[in-house]
């Protein structure tokens, strides 16, 4: 007596090898000519597959919608950290100009009263800040630069998101708020000379440091 496999497994196995083959073509497709996979097919497999918990899949929809997740989410977490880091050496830098220039009243009053003008005192300043901001880019730049060459760039090759990222240097954040800074640098020492040193020259030799 001769026993085979039902005709039912036999139009089975061959419909999900014909699902099989039209995925893999529209894979290699994809792959060959950069086309956006049909979504009509994507929507097909995902209604048929959810009848069936024993089979899965993953498409390049799937793919791509989840790296596009994960990057969003670095670019805020980034995005967030920098602003902070922004905020915080913002205050600083206006905390420094702001604090020199009340200290040094009696010196300015000094310098006044031998013949500086409120022009030349507000030069003097302007440029003392542009010191600052240069001297704290130029660093700044080279160390982020350094450690964007170095351990970054490890972290991105080798780390666990190689598979979804590459390292790209890039020095335009560091540009922009250089800028940023040189703009502050001329603004705030003319703002705090005018809250901070609005008395006269006697009125000021008058206080001490």
């Amino acid at each position: 007596m001769m026993t085979g496999i039902p005709i039912e497994n036999n139009l089975w196995t061959a419909y999900l090898l014909t699902i099989f083959f039209v995925v893999a073509g529209f894979a290699v497709y994809d792959v060959l000519y950069r086309r956006v996979p049909d979504r009509a097919l994507v929507f097909f497999m995902e209604n048929y597959l959810t009848q069936d918990t024993d089979v899965s899949y993953t498409s390049i929809l799937m793919m791509k919608a989840t790296v596009s997740s994960v990057k969003n989410v670095v670019l805020l977490i980034g995005g967030v950290i920098g602003a902070v880091f922004a905020l915080v050496g913002l205050i600083n830098f206006i905390n420094l100009v702001m604090t020199n220039i009340v200290t040094r009243r009696h010196e300015f009053a000094i310098m006044q009263s031998i013949g500086m003008t409120n022009q030349q005192l507000r030069k003097m300043m302007i440029s003392e800040s542009f010191s600052y901001v240069l001297l704290a880019g130029i660093v700044g730049t080279l160390a982020a630069g350094a450690l964007g060459i170095t351990l970054v760039r490890a972290f991105v090759e080798n780390g666990p998101t190689s598979i979804m990222m590459t390292f790209q240097m890039t020095l335009l954040p560091a540009l922009i708020m250089l800028v940023l800074f040189l703009v502050l640098a001329f603004i705030v020492p003319v703002v705090a000379l005018r809250l901070f040193n609005n008395r006269s020259v006697v009125e000021r030799l008058r206080v001490n440091e």
